[in-house]
């Protein structure tokens, strides 16, 4: 298949390269010229500056990995061409237009993919095949966290003018971070509530909230904590899932999981490894891409689904706002 990736950064390069280790054909599309330097040659990538020009090329479908805002104009655009449309995380940093964009697409008859790679992260996969086969009982609670010193993330760029950093660009660590709440989504179902604080703590010069604490109530009656932060000087992602009959414990940076029954002090770890390569992860959402659009398998995170995820992020952020919780759906 030939695949259009639309923003050159950071991600839009990883998505190229595992489109590629796959074996598919991909071109490149980005204002900023300098971001396209060395494609040609290390990934045989034609590269565009100009976007109407690069959705006539006749790909079979396009990633959208430009900054948040513009997710959802782009992806039309898309869809207008008749093309298939992978959109990175999060979706959009308003509702406004995605459902008139699945509507577009199935209409279309087109195939959409909303980015969420921790789906396919092995220590994480694990954590799900063991709840869904009982062994941990029904879920009580969750606490999950993360955490990144923002400057560090790409030392080669400027953080601040990022998308992460600007609210214009549909920032801030929330939406930035949206995979834990992604994930809670996938093993939990729908949220009821959620009560949040955020704050710009005013360290880092930027104008998004850079630290967030919150507790979400499921349908399903989990109560899940989770915390968001830009400051922490080491990467940090870790999450514990509290069941009737174990607890189940997800080290993102020793991709590591540790499962504790019923007798007292005994766990059973299964680990990838400290050094371990975590890109395993996005080759295989490419992989679920490009199974998707031949009509192998359904989207397993589709606009549908990733909308509610926004919803509860924006939730969170309203939540915040106003100092008191705020219901769902």
């Amino acid at each position: 298949m030939r695949f259009l990736i639309i923003g050159a950064g950071s991600i839009g390069k990883r998505h190229m390269r595992c489109l590629r280790e796959l074996g598919h054909e991909v071109a490149a599309c980005d204002t900023d010229e300098t971001r396209l330097a060395g494609l040609p040659e290390s990934l045989g990538a034609k590269c565009y500056t100009n976007l109407d020009e690069a959705l006539g090329g006749g790909y079979d479908a396009v990633l959208v990995c430009t900054p948040t805002s513009s997710h959802v104009a782009i992806a039309k655009m898309a869809v207008e061409r008749g093309l298939h449309i992978f959109v990175e995380k999060p979706v959009s940093d308003t509702p406004d237009g995605i459902d008139e964009l699945a509507a577009m697409t199935e209409k279309a008859g087109l195939k959409a993919l909303v980015g969420c790679n921790t789906r396919f992260y092995r220590p994480l996969t694990r954590v799900k095949d063991h709840m869904d086969s009982g062994k941990t009982g029904r879920m009580l609670s969750v606490r999950a966290q993360v955490g990144f010193y923002l400057p560090y993330w790409h030392p080669n760029d400027d953080y601040t003018k990022a998308y992460s950093a600007n609210r214009s660009m549909g920032g801030g660590v929330i939406l930035d971070d949206i995979h834990e709440l992604d994930y809670l989504r996938w093993f939990f179902g729908e949220a009821k509530e959620v009560y949040c604080v955020a704050v710009n703590t005013g360290t880092l010069r930027i104008d998004t909230e850079d630290l967030a604490a919150m507790v979400v109530t499921f349908e399903s009656g989990v109560i899940a904590e989770v915390h968001f932060d830009y400051l922490q000087r080491t990467y940090h992602r870790r999450a514990e899932f509290i069941g009737e009959k174990g607890l189940v414990v997800c080290d993102f940076i020793k991709q590591a999981t540790e499962f504790f029954g019923e007798e007292v002090y005994l766990s059973n770890t299964k680990s990838e490894g400290l050094n371990a390569d975590v890109n395993h992860m996005y080759v295989g959402q490419m992989a679920h891409f490009v199974r998707v659009i031949r009509g192998e398998e359904e989207s397993i995170n589709d606009l549908v689904s990733a909308k509610k995820t926004l919803e509860l992020a924006l939730a969170a952020k309203e939540s915040a706002e106003k100092h008191m919780p705020v219901r769902l759906g």
